[in-house]
């Protein structure tokens, strides 16, 4: 089925919206399942999505990110590259969290090492002061609290 829309296999139109926060990456998990033909059991029990997408991503953004993988693209990184299309240029906090983070991590000599200083755009502005403000804390506990923010 890779290629084709899944669609259908995620239940017609409703496939089109973004699920509720908290469904988010299990749904992606069967979006994912149905586009490459495997079994949906698969994504029964505890999914790890590792932020793609987040529970705390911006409506827009998870909207077209699941618009996309219902569409079942061949190459895994297109919905991606949509999510932060509609993103679109960073906000000020976008920019401000950007600066701080990659001084963060500059500053605990590689004890802090996140994959998300450079995605505050798909996430929601409440959610980036949040992260922002973990960013004081000390390098030892830096990533969980920035971890705990953008889930």
């Amino acid at each position: 089925m890779e290629g084709e829309s899944a669609i259908a296999g995620r239940g017609g139109l409703d496939a089109l919206l973004s699920p509720a926060p908290a469904e988010r990456c299990h749904a992606s998990c069967q979006t994912v399942a149905v586009c490459e033909g495997f079994p949906l059991s698969g994504c029964d029990g505890p999914t790890s999505c590792d932020g793609f997408p987040a529970r705390t991503w911006r409506e827009d953004v998870a909207n077209d990110f699941f618009f996309c993988q219902a569409q079942c693209p061949k190459d895994p990184e297109t919905c991606a590259k949509k999510a932060f299309a509609t993103a679109g240029k960073p906000r000020a906090i976008d920019t401000k969290y950007a600066a701080a983070c990659a001084l963060k991590e500059s500053a605990c000599n590689g004890s802090f090492k996140n994959d998300t200083c450079g995605e505050e755009t798909l996430y929601l502005e409440s959610i980036v002061e949040a992260a922002l403000a973990c960013l004081e804390r000390p390098c030892e506990i830096v990533a969980d609290c920035v971890d705990a923010a953008f889930q």
